[in-house]
């Protein structure tokens, strides 16, 4: 993966907690605290057309999509909807969901909401 550069905002960004492999459907999760657009277009060059990469954009309120989401086995996530600003991703939509709260999310899957301002 490239490197990204010293300017903030700028470069190709991929965090392992926004990346969720599906079979050959990987999903990138964007919050802006994270991974990025150029990280899931550059994820989708390096693999190749063997492979599907979906954008999943997320609210700014959360870090990474293993926050908002886990999938025990194909067929069965548990999610907070509240997190997926365009709704579940297609890939899921048929799935069996376990909804959870964003107070839930934040409590019980190990995840920190992000902060801003000076709270």
């Amino acid at each position: 993966m490239p490197e990204p550069p010293l300017v903030e905002g700028q470069g190709t960004f991929l965090e392992s907690d926004d990346v969720f492999l599906m079979g050959r459907d990987i999903l990138v999760g964007r919050s802006g605290n994270g991974s990025n657009e150029k990280g899931a277009k550059w994820l989708q060059r390096y693999l190749g057309d063997e492979y599907r990469v979906h954008e999943v954009p997320l609210s700014p309120n959360f870090l990474h999509l293993d926050c908002v989401m886990c999938a025990p086995r194909p067929g069965l996530a548990m999610v907070c909807r509240e997190a997926f600003v365009n709704g579940l991703p297609d890939i899921i939509k048929d799935w069996d969901i376990i909804d959870v709260s964003p107070e839930d999310a934040e409590k019980h899957q190990g995840t920190a909401q992000a902060r801003t301002g000076s709270d």
